[in-house]
């Protein structure tokens, strides 16, 4: 009976060990479960915040491609559009540079114009005063010889 009743203690203090085992067990479990969970949760954020990361820069490069394939693209034609452009300037500067040569002949043509106008309105007048002159000469002399006579 005494054997029986030691067994039966020390059975007891196994159980109650082993009680107390599993519930230190149980709690590490949690602890370790909660700092798995916890891990876990910082892990996945910054694996979250990562991949926006990486998105953007993904999206930043690719919008960057396109621009530089848009600028490629374009050279050629804002190239064609930029010697138009200089074209048209040039043209543009010469057709002003012929009306001011133009303006120029016509001013000149002009002035030549008037002056030939002026020459042969004063050779008109001296020819006119010279007539007069004549007339007036030949008026004295009949009226001279008229006196005489």
């Amino acid at each position: 009976v005494e054997n029986k009743e030691r067994i039966t203690s020390e059975i007891e203090q196994v159980m109650s060990r082993k009680k107390e085992a599993e519930s230190r067990l149980l709690a590490a479990l949690d602890e370790v479960r909660a700092q798995t969970e916890e891990s876990i949760a910082k892990s996945l954020l910054e694996w979250k915040e990562d991949q926006k990361k990486r998105e953007k820069e993904f999206m930043a490069n690719k919008v960057m491609k396109v621009r530089k394939a848009t600028l490629a693209a374009l050279q050629p034609e804002l190239q064609r559009l930029l010697d138009n452009q200089r074209i048209e300037i040039d043209q543009l500067g010469q057709e002003e540079e012929t009306k001011l040569k133009y303006s120029s002949y016509e001013a000149q043509s002009n002035h030549e114009t008037r002056i030939s106008e002026y020459r042969t309105d004063s050779e008109n007048q001296k020819t006119l005063l010279a007539a007069r002159r004549k007339d007036e000469w030949t008026e004295q002399i009949a009226s001279t010889c008229c006196k005489r006579a």
